[in-house]
């Protein structure tokens, strides 16, 4: 008996569409997978480097410092002023009298400094002592009745004393460098005994004088 084969049945739209359908999903998996692949590699393949920068930030220092003889220099504060060697504890009327003090800033000082004002406070019977000046000596010494200087400051007496000095007359205090002393300057203070008709007999006075300074930026 021979078998009869099967029957083959034609294929229906149906059936062709989701055959069509599986092959396009198939295809969508493998090139996703592809494309996945190459972003794997990439990603590999890829090198980092980092720079840094710091900063260092820092204040300066500013000191003045003075002296009586142009030597020993030390900070005097207003309770500690310096001692000027007037010699004029026996004044004679019109007697003149001059002593210096020198002025510069310290070694730790990072920044010149400016000398921007004089003033004076007296105690006593200070109208005996009269025309009262403060000059700049360069290259020379202090001398009582002397006009080799700048003059930079004037008062009537003792207790008496322009203050602010103008800019032309204010006096640069230039910083030493590597841990040295500035360059200084010398001062000198110029007072007179009053004549015969104001000079009263055995009359004192005294004085204190503030040299005002301030930093510099240039």
């Amino acid at each position: 008996m021979t078998a009869t084969p099967p029957v083959s049945r034609p294929e229906t739209f149906e059936s062709q569409t989701r055959a069509h359908s599986r092959r396009r999903k198939i295809k969508a998996v493998v090139a996703a997978g592809t494309v996945l692949g190459i972003g794997a590699v990439a990603t590999l393949a890829t090198w980092n480097d980092s720079e840094f920068a710091q900063g260092l930030f820092g204040a300066g220092s500013y000191n003045v410092e003075s002296s009586e003889d142009g030597n020993g220099f030390a900070e005097h504060p207003e309770g500690e002023p310096a001692q000027l060697q007037f010699s004029a504890a026996n004044a004679a009327p019109g007697d003149k009298f001059a002593a210096p003090l020198w002025l510069r800033t310290d070694e730790e000082t990072t920044i010149d400094g400016m000398i921007t004002g004089i003033t004076s406070v007296g105690t006593g019977q200070v109208e005996n002592f009269v025309d009262v000046r403060v000059l700049e000596v360069t290259g020379g010494t202090c001398a009582a009745g002397s006009n080799s200087g700048n003059v930079i400051a004037t008062g009537a007496h003792l207790g008496e004393l322009e203050g602010a000095l103008s800019k032309d007359e204010q006096i640069r205090l230039v910083n030493g460098e590597s841990d040295t002393a500035g360059t200084s300057v010398q001062l000198c203070f110029q007072v007179t005994a009053a004549d015969e008709n104001i000079l009263e007999p055995k009359a004192k006075a005294s004085a204190t004088w503030k040299v005002q300074t301030e930093s510099v930026e240039d």
